[in-house]
């Protein structure tokens, strides 16, 4: 199965991404859509991701996760071993 990644900023010309997500998503491509955390997101936009999550579209507003989350913790390992 296909995967698009779709990032959109916080205005309008975002709005057309998600609705562009939300369209890929119906046709079963794998779609997941990034939305920066900072700052409101307009009304439109919020109601074209409620669309786009019902039709099964994954979205994320941070991409550390996961793989940010393991990064720390090899650091932390490596500042224990350093002090040993």
């Amino acid at each position: 199965m296909p995967r698009v990644v779709v990032l959109c900023g916080p205005h309008m010309q975002g709005c057309y991404g998600v609705a562009c997500a939300r369209h890929l998503a119906n046709h079963n491509v794998n779609t997941i859509i990034f939305t920066p955390a900072q700052g409101h997101l307009p009304e439109l936009m919020e109601h074209e991701l409620c669309l786009c999550t019902l039709a099964g579209a994954k979205h994320i507003k941070s991409v550390e996760g996961k793989s940010g989350e393991r990064e720390r913790e090899r650091r932390k390992e490596k500042k224990k071993e350093r002090k040993k």
